[in-house]
C-alpha cells in the first residue's frame, strides 16, 4: 500500500555539509528531514538564548518598573500606562483613564508565561542536550500547560491591538504586529501537534520559531528607547514632547523596529558564520508561507514609510521634534479630550485607517506649527 502523500520520500538535493537534506524540497513531514533537524539541537537552544536575551532584559526592565511604581509601566514611552491621580496633567497626560480590560490582562498572562517559557527552555537545555531524563519528563509535562498560558497571553493581545489598541500603529503597521500574534499560536500549535506525532526536530524547529516571536515585540521596545535618547539631544527636548509626538500625523512609526528584529533573526538563523545558523522551513510548509506573508508585510510598510510618508521621516531627521510650548498645551488638551471621549475611535483614525497624507491634514493637533 502506498503512503500518504505527506509522508512521501524525501526528494533531496546535497547541502552544503553534505547530509543530502535540503529546505528547498521535498515534505516537510518527513522521517528523515526530522532527524535532520533534531542533528541541530544545540543550534536551536543557541538560537533562542541569542536572539530572546536583548528583548528579554527590556521585558524584565518593564516587569521591574511595573512592580516599583505600582501600575505597568510603558518602557517604549518612559510612563507608566496609569499614572497616579496626582502625576495626571503634572508629570504625564495619559490618553485613557485607565487600561482597556482585555490589555490589562494580556499583561498579567505575560508575567508567567515569560517565567514558563524560561524554565521550559532551561528544562529542554538539560533535558535534550545533557539527557538529563528527570527534565525531559519535566519539559514534556510543562509543556501542554505553558502552551494555554502562550494562548490566553497572545490571543489576548492579539485582539487587544487590533481593536482597541492605547498607542497607533499605522496602516500596515497594525496588520505586522497582529500577524505576529496569529503566528505565534498558530506555530506553538504546530510544533506541540509535531511531539504528539514524535517528531521532535520540526517540534524543536517551530517551537523555537514560536518563541523568538514572542520575544520580537521587545525590540521594538528596544528601538523606541534607542530613538528617545537621540531626541534627548534637543535642547528643549521632555519626555511628554516625545509621548506627544507619537500621537501626531506626523507620528512614530514602528516599521523600523521590524527591520531591526527581522534582520536580526535572519542574520542569527541563516548567515554562514553565525552560531545559531539552523535550516529554514521546507518549502511549501506553514512555517514558509508564513515568513513570506510577513516578508509581504514588511514591504507594504516600508511602502508606507519611504514613499507615502517621506515628507513626514525627511522632517523629522532634519528639524527634530516640535517642542514648543504652543505644542504641548495643544498636546494636554487633545490628551483630556481623549480620556473623556473618544480614544478608540482616534486609534483607529490615526492606527489602521491613518491617512495616506498626514502631512496635510488639518487638525487641532496636526503636526509642526507653522506660520501662514
Amino acid at each position: 500500500m502506498a503512503k500518504p502523500s505527506s509522508y512521501a520520500p524525501l526528494t533531496t538535493e546535497l547541502s552544503s555539509d553534505g547530509s543530502g537534506q535540503s529546505w528547498s524540497t521535498g515534505q516537510e513531514v518527513d522521517k528523515d528531514w526530522d532527524n535532520y533537524l533534531h542533528g541541530f539541537k544545540a543550534q536551536w537552544f543557541w538560537l533562542v538564548v541569542l536572539y530572546c536575551t536583548p528583548p528579554g532584559l527590556i521585558f524584565g526592565y518593564s516587569i521591574v518598573m511595573s512592580a516599583w511604581y505600582g501600575s505597568w509601566w510603558n518602557t517604549s514611552g518612559n510612563e507608566p500606562y496609569e499614572p497616579r491621580p496626582a502625576d495626571i496633567g503634572t508629570l504625564y497626560n495619559p490618553v485613557f483613564n485607565s487600561l482597556p480590560v482585555i490589555l490589562k490582562s494580556h499583561m498579567t498572562f505575560a508575567v508567567p508565561m515569560l517565567g514558563g517559557i524560561l524554565l521550559q527552555v532551561a528544562l529542554a537545555y538539560f533535558g535534550v542536550i545533557k539527557s538529563n531524563v528527570s527534565a525531559m519528563k519535566g519539559h514534556t509535562r510543562f509543556g501542554s500547560v505553558l502552551l494555554v498560558i502562550i494562548l490566553a497571553c497572545v490571543g489576548l493581545g492579539t485582539l487587544s491591538l487590533w481593536f482597541c489598541d492605547v498607542q497607533n500603529k499605522r496602516g500596515a503597521e497594525t496588520m505586522f504586529f497582529v500577524m505576529i500574534g496569529f503566528g505565534i499560536m498558530a506555530s506553538g500549535v504546530r510544533g506541540i501537534a509535531f511531539a504528539s506525532q514524535g517528531l521532535h526536530g520540526l517540534h524543536m524547529q517551530y517551537m523555537t520559531f514560536t518563541v523568538c516571536l514572542i520575544f520580537t515585540p521587545g525590540f521594538n521596545r528596544i528601538t523606541t528607547v534607542l530613538v528617545r535618547h537621540l531626541y534627548a539631544y534637543q535642547e528643549d527636548y521632555s519626555q511628554q514632547c516625545f509621548i506627544a509626538s507619537t500621537w501626531s500625523p506626523i507620528g512614530y512609526y514602528w516599521t523600523w523596529s521590524f527591520l531591526l528584529g527581522l534582520s536580526y533573526m535572519a542574520l542569527l538563523w541563516l548567515c554562514p558564520w553565525s552560531p545559531a545558523k539552523v535550516p529554514f522551513f521546507k518549502v511549501y510548509s506553514f512555517g514558509f508561507f508564513y515568513a513570506l506573508l510577513m516578508g509581504a508585510i514588511m514591504l507594504a510598510c516600508l511602502f508606507q514609510a519611504l514613499f507615502l510618508w517621506w515628507p513626514e521621516v525627511m522632517d523629522k531627521l532634519y528639524h527634530g521634534l516640535d517642542c514648543s510650548e504652543q505644542r504641548l498645551n495643544a498636546w494636554r488638551h487633545f490628551a483630556a479630550t481623549l480620556r473623556n471621549t473618544s480614544l478608540f475611535d482616534q486609534s483607529h483614525a490615526g492606527g489602521l485607517c491613518t491617512a495616506s497624507k498626514p502631512y496635510d491634514s488639518v487638525s487641532l493637533f496636526g503636526g509642526r506649527f507653522r506660520q501662514p
